[in-house]
């Protein structure tokens, strides 16, 4: 057991410090743009695609790249391709991809019609976009951001055209999700702890609050 008298704390960085906090509200803020930049990408694939068929896709940009890059003429995704990427990724992708790739491969009108669908992957992103704009909206309530409003701005045509682009803002979104979990983020763990502690605990691990 460890005695309250021992001088033991369960984070080294100064709690106490506001200036600490605001820092980690831009953290927070890192997260809530790289949400909302997958989001909007998704969006404009909605409004621009759904529904459409192959064909009409083709005469505002050359889809092609996007939606067959990886397929295999028997209409498979293979593994790691760009097609299966947006396939899982994003939900976007041939109704029926056997049906399309035979109409390519016999020259008919690629009439095949095209879906983009809510993913697993679509669906966290935007729970946790819920809840660091939660975190944001309080923070800014308190005083301690000047605003939670998080603007972005998406190169659609360029991510489509760039698979890095594409792999940019996936990446981007992990590595800012994982820098700020319990496991590697303090404050994090400093706020994730608060309530799970008794009294008696939470004062030893976090001596400061003794005094608050």
């Amino acid at each position: 057991m460890v005695s309250s008298h021992q001088g033991f704390e369960a984070v080294t960085f100064d709690y106490g410090n506001l200036d600490e906090w605001k820092s980690y509200f831009k953290e927070i803020k890192e997260i809530a743009k790289s949400c909302k930049t997958i989001e909007e990408f998704w969006n404009e694939l909605k409004r621009r695609c759904d529904g459409l068929t192959f064909k009409d896709l083709q005469e505002e940009f050359d889809y092609s790249t996007v939606l067959l890059g990886g397929v295999t003429p028997d209409g498979e995704y293979k593994e790691r391709s760009l097609a299966k990427v947006y396939a899982v990724l994003f939900g976007f992708k041939p109704e029926n991809i056997h049906d399309l790739i035979e109409k390519l491969k016999r020259g008919l009108p690629p009439t095949t019609k095209i879906v983009v669908e809510v993913t697993e992957f679509i669906r966290f992103v935007r729970n946790v976009l819920d809840k660091v704009m939660s975190i944001l909206r309080q923070a800014e309530s308190k005083a301690l951001i000047d605003s939670a409003d998080v603007d972005v701005e998406v190169d659609y045509f360029g991510i489509l055209s760039d698979y890095k682009k594409l792999i940019e803002i996936v990446e981007n979104f992990v590595n800012n999700v994982a820098k700020i979990l319990p496991n590697y983020n303090q404050k994090s763990l400093f706020v994730w702890t608060l309530d799970k502690l008794t009294y008696r605990y939470m004062t030893t691990a976090y001596p400061k609050l003794r005094d608050g």
